[in-house]
């Protein structure tokens, strides 16, 4: 289902907005805000896709892994991987940059799937638009295993054609780090089960990494471990918490963008309107 925006009080130099959007459920309070406040749009309505409903699989109890090490996130990474790649389908894997995944690439636990004649592509900024078009198609695959960035997670359209595949259950995606954003990882998860097929997601993390930037702690996460009822709930409110203590600062960065929208209205209206000298002296203030 993706939600429709309707602007109905937008700012002054637009007539009107409109906006398609599948991830409006995933804003914060900060951007909610901005949308209502900043946009004037007051009204959201939901259609429904085109392309037919997700049949994704996240079991939020028992899809999300955390490793201490990262000997051991590497691999459960393969682990994971390999269930499915055994069961006859293909995988994903999403890492927070290139030289994660190119540690990745590189372990001894991505060579156990290698050793098992099984497949592994790694996609990097390097690549020509050609040579990851290629290697979209490929990862649909029976056997395959595909190493992308976060900035592949969305704009990619992974459709399965390979019928032994959608009899696995579909393509699994697999997110090695905790997003920032809600969005990405909807974005992310989005990228499998597409147009109407199935797929997995799943997230495996590095305990270092969630301590170090979302202010998690060791003993927290063994408490949430020692209740057996899974961490996404708990490490999505910590997401939340992290996002509410950048809000005052991206509220500075809105007005200073403001401002500097502002002034180029002003410097356009210039243009139109013959004034030389004001739209010079601002390119004077500008340089």
């Amino acid at each position: 289902m993706r939600q429709v925006l309707v602007e109905k009080a937008g700012p002054s130099s637009y007539a009107q907005i409109l906006g398609v959007t599948g991830t409006l459920d995933c804003l914060g309070q900060f951007e909610k805000e901005i949308v209502k406040d900043r946009f004037g749009i007051s009204e959201t309505a939901e259609a429904p896709s085109i392309y037919g409903d997700r049949r994704v699989t996240f079991r939020q109890d028992q899809d999300v892994y955390v490793e201490k090490d990262v000997g051991n996130w590497q691999r459960q990474v393969a682990d994971q991987a390999k269930v499915t790649l055994v069961a006859g389908g293909s995988v994903l894997v999403f890492f927070e940059d290139e030289a994660k995944m190119l540690e990745f690439a590189k372990s001894e636990y991505a060579m156990t799937l290698e050793n098992c004649d099984y497949s592994i592509h790694t996609v990097t900024t390097a690549h020509t638009t050609t040579q990851v078009d290629h290697y979209v198609t490929q990862a649909t695959r029976a056997g395959q295993v595909t190493l992308l960035t976060r900035v592949h997670g969305r704009g990619l359209d992974f459709v399965c054609l390979d019928a032994s595949v959608e009899e696995a259950g579909g393509m699994k995606v697999i997110q090695t780090y905790l997003s920032e954003e809600k969005r990405e990882q909807k974005q992310i998860t989005g990228r499998t089960a597409r147009q109407d097929q199935g797929g997995f997601f799943q997230m495996i993390l590095l305990q270092k990494e969630l301590v170090r930037k979302f202010g998690v702690t060791d003993a927290e996460i063994a408490t949430e471990q020692a209740k057996g009822t899974g961490m996404y709930d708990f490490l999505d409110a910590k997401r939340c918490e992290y996002c509410d203590t950048r809000a005052q600062r991206r509220r500075g960065e809105v007005e200073k963008a403001k401002a500097k929208q502002d002034l180029s209205m002003q410097f356009v209206s210039n243009l139109v309107q013959g004034q030389r000298d004001a739209a010079i002296r601002q390119l004077n203030d500008w340089a």
